[in-house]
């Protein structure tokens, strides 16, 4: 394979250089990334796409590099790429129409606030010709790579290597529609910068139209809305996090008996009582005129019949005529 000298600027914080493409839009598509750090190494990565647009091929480089930097342990970075989509998106300036798009850019963002400091930032085409050589490469490839260092000098080189570190949030996602209650239930998010944030501080981190759409959606309590909102910044679309959530509350009810936040609990109801056992001596009213009774003694426990009547077998004594 022929080198080539990189023109990639050193900088004092790792930068992260994202793209994607996608043979169709729709269809055979991938997303990559390439990590130049301080000292002139790289890292790469990619992920193929059986079929994708332009958009979600650029996100998916973004996410799986993104993913890459936590890996290495990179505190602070430099995010690029040439998407004006994505790279708007992310920072909130355009609105974003459409569902699976506003579930990566969730994603993201997500990932982005893993980090103590990072900006993203668009650059010309030119600037950004490794990524857009390892996307291309994995398409020719057909399956997900990645390389675990590359000195800057050189055009990364990605073996046959599957990725296998995604993050439980975005194996979920992908699911979409087909996640069930097990892959809900299986979702753990271990603690993590958003675990003990209150309603009012993980609002601040939700956009305004996000909490209008999660509560249009929710009736629950602050306590379970706040936990709505962490798995929304943890990159699950408001759907599927209230979901999650509901998912959680049935699992707490099944254990303890009772919703978490609905007010008609369902009550035990209490089995009704006969006032005759076996032994008793009863009297059964003859003749209603006359009051002739007849008494007699329960021979079996008294037993309940599906109309909620008590059904009891007495042995009569017609000696006992008053």
């Amino acid at each position: 394979m022929s080198k080539k000298k990189s023109n990639y600027q050193l900088s004092n914080v790792p930068v992260l250089f994202f793209d994607g493409g996608s043979r169709g839009n729709p269809g055979k598509a991938a997303g990559a990334a390439v990590i130049v750090m301080p000292d002139g190494n790289c890292h790469s990565v990619s992920e193929f796409l059986d079929f994708a647009t332009n958009n979600e091929a650029e996100y998916t480089g973004l996410i799986v590099g993104l993913l890459k930097a936590q890996e290495l342990g990179i505190e602070e970075l430099e995010v690029k790429g040439d998407s004006n989509l994505v790279v708007n998106q992310v920072n909130g300036v355009w609105k974003i129409n459409s569902d699976r798009l506003r579930s990566l850019c969730n994603q993201a963002r997500s990932l982005i606030n893993n980090f103590q400091r990072a900006t993203i930032n668009w650059i010309p085409r030119e600037q950004n010709h490794q990524a857009d050589a390892v996307a291309n490469q994995c398409m020719d490839q057909g399956f997900s790579n990645r390389v675990s260092s590359q000195k800057s000098q050189q055009t990364p080189v990605t073996p046959n290597i599957s990725v296998q570190d995604e993050s439980p949030v975005a194996l979920i996602i992908k699911l979409g529609n087909k996640a069930k209650f097990k892959d809900y239930k299986n979702l753990k998010s271990g603690r993590d910068e958003f675990t003990n944030k209150q309603l009012p501080g993980l609002k601040k981190l939700v956009p305004e139209e996000v909490q209008q759409q999660i509560e249009q959606q929710w009736d629950g309590n602050d306590t379970y809305l706040a936990k709505v909102y962490r798995w929304y910044l943890r990159g699950l679309p408001p759907d599927m996090a209230i979901k999650k959530v509901k998912t959680d509350a049935e699992i707490e009810e099944n254990v303890t008996g009772k919703h978490p936040w609905k007010e008609n609990q369902p009550t035990t109801k209490t089995q009704p009582t006969c006032q005759y056992a076996l032994g008793d001596v009863v009297f059964i009213s003859n003749d209603p005129i006359s009051q002739a009774n007849i008494s007699g003694v329960v021979i079996q426990p008294p037993q309940l019949a599906q109309n909620g009547c008590w059904r009891i077998t007495v042995e009569l004594k017609d000696s006992d005529f008053l």
